[in-house]
């Protein structure tokens, strides 16, 4: 019960210290009645006039604390978006330097047949850039993966875009 009343500490000792002495002069009849009713009016003014600023007080603190909280979220939420967004510029420009260069391999193939004296086409070393560009696409897509990973709080209504 005591700790329930805890928050109204300040409030309850000033307000039970005037009570106390209102009564005690009534109680030796140095207060006549009408001056003890108008007396605990005025208690009763402060009590209330009191406990409506200790309540304000707690919910402005209250609604403080909620705000901070919800900038904190916010700003993590805009870190990951960057960290995010940064995953898939890299992952799209592994994607881009992968395409450029499958790209011109008919080409290549084709200038081969055509003339293969001045144009070499050698599969070993297109089969060496294939496995290159492999694991260049899986490092861009482990990266991606681990950003979104990392920031899946935050992106959890986006799941959309690791699928």
């Amino acid at each position: 019960m005591l700790n329930r009343l805890k928050p109204y500490w300040p409030i309850l000792i000033p307000t039970g210290i005037y009570a106390v002495l209102i009564f005690i002069p009534w109680a030796r009849d140095a207060l006549l009645r009408s001056d003890l009713f108008s007396s605990i009016m005025i208690l009763l003014g402060w009590i209330v006039a009191l406990l409506t600023a200790a309540i304000h007080l707690g919910k402005t603190g209250k609604d403080n604390q909620d705000l901070k909280r919800e900038e904190i979220r916010r700003s993590l939420e805009i870190d990951a978006f960057r960290e995010i967004n940064k995953a898939v510029t890299n992952f799209g420009n592994v994607l881009a330097g992968g395409s450029s260069k499958y790209s011109w391999w008919p080409y290549e193939l084709k200038m081969h047949r055509e003339n293969p004296r001045y144009h070499k086409f050698d599969k070993v070393k297109i089969q060496s850039e294939i496995e290159q560009q492999s694991i260049g696409l899986l490092g861009g897509l482990t990266d991606f993966l681990l950003a979104i990973e990392a920031n899946e709080i935050a992106v959890i209504q986006f799941d959309h875009l690791r699928k």
